[in-house]
């Protein structure tokens, strides 16, 4: 899995907090906020969502990352599936982060 700078932004308060738990974890501050971040994700994980959308016209599906927002849409419900077993390999996921939904748009 590859990795990437990123900028974090926080109050001389939340910089203290992560050095002195660095330095009595004997960690990089990477280390650290990674350490927080994983532990946050614990609680609340990151799922693929693969959606069956019904509608008065027939079926799709779609793939996200989240409960918001779509990335693809597909009449081809084996298509969806590999495209989230894809982006789960991509983001280091195992497979039970895939989850899967029907909705129903026949009668709105």
């Amino acid at each position: 899995m590859s990795t990437s700078p990123m900028i974090v932004r926080a109050t001389p308060a939340e910089r203290l907090w992560l050095q002195t738990r660095a330095k009595e974890n004997n960690r990089s501050l990477s280390a650290e906020i990674l350490d927080a971040i994983r532990e946050a994700m614990k609680q609340d994980p990151l799922f693929i969502y693969v959606r069956e959308c019904t509608m008065p016209d027939g079926k799709f599906y779609s793939v996200a990352v989240s409960l918001d927002g779509d990335f693809f849409e597909t009449e081809d419900r084996e298509q969806a599936f590999a495209v989230a077993r894809d982006k789960t390999a991509e983001l280091g996921l195992s497979r039970n982060a895939i989850r899967f939904e029907v909705e129903d748009f026949t009668d709105r």
